[in-house]
């Protein structure tokens, strides 16, 4: 049998300073903290070496950004 914990909602303020002192990220979604997943160090790589190429900074290409 599962036991079902008690939801806690947030405040914007409570939520804030909590973030400050986090060891990892979250986001704040109608009231709830929800974690976030982390970037790895190859991710990392690879957006610095995407927005780094000469074609994307002068807007010669373009693509999509899925979130």
């Amino acid at each position: 049998m599962q036991t079902q914990t008690e939801k806690r909602y947030y405040t914007r303020e409570e939520y804030l300073a909590l973030e400050e002192v986090a060891e990892s990220k979250s986001e704040y979604r109608d009231g709830e903290i929800v974690p976030m997943a982390g970037g790895t160090t190859n991710h990392n790589h690879i957006i610095v070496n995407l927005v780094n190429q000469p074609e994307v900074m002068t807007n010669q290409i373009s693509f999509v950004v899925v979130v």
